[in-house]
């Protein structure tokens, strides 16, 4: 049948004259439905309530690689199980009063976002649905990049960039996490703070590349040396590590710092030219009740002293501090 132009489909559906749609659908051959679907820019089917395409257009028949004439008279379950569960859904919605019900699917290795709306020639009565969609594939592919982007930066930030270990403030996290679990659990948090000594001196003797290659070597050290299952291992600042595992014997971390200590000697960095002297470390430990690590600045304050008191006996030494002393 030859249109008048006023019968014509406007695409904008809120000025559609639903009644007058049904008629035209139900009056109208298949030849002339695809005709008058072409109008539509973007993927378009007309459905009746059984999921069968009552007019498609060849941009939506594409998705499904057919001929529009071919999908019409078809249910969408026998090409799209998927699809035409969602479309059961979005018939429900409407048949509680809903005037549009937006989703997106998977098809055959593309992302669309679809939206429906029904045509009603009496309230709550949907008789056809408009099912218009756009491939999102694209888009979704950035929105995936976006995320992964985000979340490697995200990891960057707990991340020191010379060695690969965690950071300070991965470090300060970890105090937030274990200051909630550990209180549950009762249980207490060994600390070990290592610090190479008189490192500002010996970049001075063999230059800044010279030290970060040796901060390399020591970090390496650490993750070979300590089970990281039961342990975490952080660069701090500079020259300083700090290694935290929980429910911890005192002499378990003095046999731990003793070892740890020995493998830096053992590592025989030369320490000044000329001279029969190598890297050493000294290393504080303290042992940290649950209560103690809702106060980040205090316990670093517990943890600094042993280190301090450690370098006070010279270099390679190793000092155990207590929460009672002074």
């Amino acid at each position: 049948k030859k249109m008048t132009p006023s019968k014509r489909i406007q695409l904008n559906t809120s000025i559609i004259n639903e009644t007058e749609l049904l008629n035209l659908l139900q009056s109208t051959d298949k030849l002339t439905l695809v005709s008058l679907m072409s109008k539509f820019p973007i993927p378009t089917a007309i459905l009746d309530r059984d999921g069968r395409f009552v007019a498609v257009n060849q941009l939506y028949s594409d998705i499904y690689a057919c001929d529009a004439l071919f999908l019409q008279g078809k249910l969408m379950s026998s090409n799209a199980t998927d699809v035409a569960v969602q479309f059961k859904t979005a018939l429900n919605a409407f048949d509680t009063g809903a005037e549009q019900f937006e989703q997106e699917f998977y098809f055959k290795g593309r992302f669309f976002y679809s939206y429906l709306r029904p045509l009603r020639v009496e309230k709550n009565s949907t008789e056809l649905i408009i099912l218009s969609c756009a491939d999102v594939t694209q888009l979704k592919r950035r929105e995936r990049v976006l995320e992964l982007n985000n979340k490697r930066l995200q990891e960057n930030l707990y991340i020191d960039t010379l060695t690969g270990l965690k950071n300070k403030l991965a470090f300060k996290l970890y105090l937030q996490k274990k200051n909630t679990q550990l209180k549950q659990e009762h249980h207490t948090l060994s600390l070990l703070k290592i610090d190479l000594d008189e490192f500002k001196r010996y970049n001075q003797t063999h230059s800044y590349t010279q030290g970060d290659e040796t901060i390399i070597q020591v970090a390496q050290l650490l993750q070979n040396n300590i089970d990281t299952e039961e342990a975490q291992i952080y660069r701090f600042n500079s020259s300083n590590f700090i290694i935290a595992i929980e429910n911890k014997s005192e002499w378990s971390l003095l046999t731990l710092a003793e070892r740890l200590k020995a493998l830096v000697y053992q590592q025989n960095i030369p320490f000044a030219h000329g001279l029969d002297q190598r890297m050493t470390a000294c290393i504080g430990l303290y042992l940290a009740e649950y209560h103690e690590l809702k106060n980040e600045l205090e316990l670093l304050n517990h943890l600094d002293y042993a280190l301090i008191c450690a370098k006070n006996k010279g270099k390679h030494q190793i000092y155990f501090h207590h929460s009672h002393e002074s």
